[in-house]
């Protein structure tokens, strides 16, 4: 049994320590005017950066629990094991070490039916479908998919959208 994840509470350590980051940006100035230096500019973008980036990770794990996929024992090696990322992988990036690319999202959203557009921009619902993670036809379906080249999988992906939407 693995041990429980906690990324939520690390992301929003993370988001703490930036805010008292970026609050130590502003200076006042000899007339009273409260700006950041134009030397400090370009902490004033990483902070804005980051910020979107780990918002980013807290929308996928609100999308994930949206779907049954709650942090507990075996978290990452679920999403692992659906997305094809490795173990290591898609901790680093659900603990904000390393930034979530758009592939990753994309697998995402393809192996448990969350919205690419909630994740990244926060609009949208965050469950396209509702999906039984554990059922043995979406682990097949799953295994399918992931023997697919990229242009196969997102081609069968659009078929089964289509195929949803009109029942």
């Amino acid at each position: 049994m693995g041990r429980v994840a906690n990324y939520r509470n690390k992301i929003n350590g993370l988001l703490d320590g930036l805010e008292q980051k970026f609050n130590g940006l502003w200076e006042e100035d000899d007339l009273g005017n409260i700006g950041i230096p134009y030397d400090k500019e370009d902490d004033k973008f990483r902070y804005e950066y980051s910020l979107k980036e780990l918002e980013k990770v807290i929308r996928l794990l609100d999308a994930l629990k949206s779907v049954g996929v709650d942090e507990g024992p075996g978290f990452c090696n679920k999403i692992s094991e659906a997305t094809g990322y490795s173990r290591n992988r898609v901790s680093d990036m659900l603990s904000g070490n390393v930034s979530l690319n758009p592939r990753f999202i994309k697998a995402i959203c393809v192996a448990f039916g969350t919205s690419d557009e909630y994740i990244s921009d926060n609009k949208g619902q965050k469950a396209l479908t509702p999906i039984v993670s554990d059922s043995y036809a979406m682990k097949e379906a799953i295994r399918i998919l992931s023997s697919m080249s990229e242009p196969e999988r997102f081609r069968a992906v659009a078929m089964l959208m289509e195929m949803l939407q009109q029942e």
